[in-house]
């Protein structure tokens, strides 16, 4: 197995922001969606200008998918805040950000 840490600082607006990975049969694995996640997978609203982290050990020989959606179509920086995620996976950074619009 090899660890996957998900790192992200909301913007002004943090209840636009959902987090989706999507393993390989199309399952998800890690969701956080205030708006449309069915309960037994939600997490409680995302706040406003504040830093999460998530880590989950996930099997090595897979690939999986990430995507992280701004409902606004403003991403998480730099118009309303300073937003950013940051993804890794065995301790190496494979995915950084917040410059976007919807995802």
């Amino acid at each position: 197995d090899v660890l996957f840490q998900v790192k992200l600082t909301t913007d002004d607006f943090g209840d636009e922001t959902s987090l989706f990975l999507i393993d390989p049969s199309n399952a998800p694995l890690f969701l956080i969606d205030p708006s449309s996640v069915p309960q037994a997978f939600k997490q409680d609203e995302l706040e406003n200008n504040k830093r999460y982290s998530w880590e989950m050990c996930l099997p090595k020989e897979a690939c999986y998918i990430f995507i992280i959606i701004d409902s606004a179509g403003d991403g998480i920086c730099c118009g309303h805040g300073n937003g950013s995620y940051l993804i890794l996976y065995g301790g190496i950074e494979v995915a950084s950000g917040g410059d976007f619009e919807y995802t």
